[in-house]
């Protein structure tokens, strides 16, 4: 078996939504539900930030904190992907290195 949590990378791994507070703030309380939900749920894999359309309109601070808890809450008990859309090359790299710092397994970068 790799030490690469990817490589084996099947199943379901859905795309999720960030829960904002009123003031557009993360909802740190509802994404904790959520993923004891879904991985709860027997889920094989988590994609944030990535295709349910929200990121591209939330703050760099509300990307960030999602980041840090996922980190904090999933860490490396299954894998999780972290989508990037910019036209920045620099920009997508700095990216890349934050998710990773936070334990993602990849970026699912989309150039604009």
């Amino acid at each position: 078996m790799s030490d690469n949590p990817l490589s084996n990378l099947h199943g379901i791994v859905p795309p999720l939504v960030t829960p904002l507070t009123n003031k557009y703030e993360l909802d740190q309380s509802a994404f904790s539900k959520l993923l004891t939900h879904v991985i709860d749920g027997g889920v094989h894999g988590l994609f944030v930030l990535g295709t349910t359309g929200e990121a591209p309109s939330l703050t760099e601070s509300v990307k960030l904190k999602l980041l840090e808890q996922m980190g904090k809450e999933v860490g490396s008990q299954i894998p999780w992907l972290v989508g990037k859309k910019d036209k920045s090359l620099g920009r997508a790299f700095a990216w890349a290195n934050q998710a990773e710092r936070w334990g993602d397994n990849a970026v699912v970068a989309e150039p604009t």
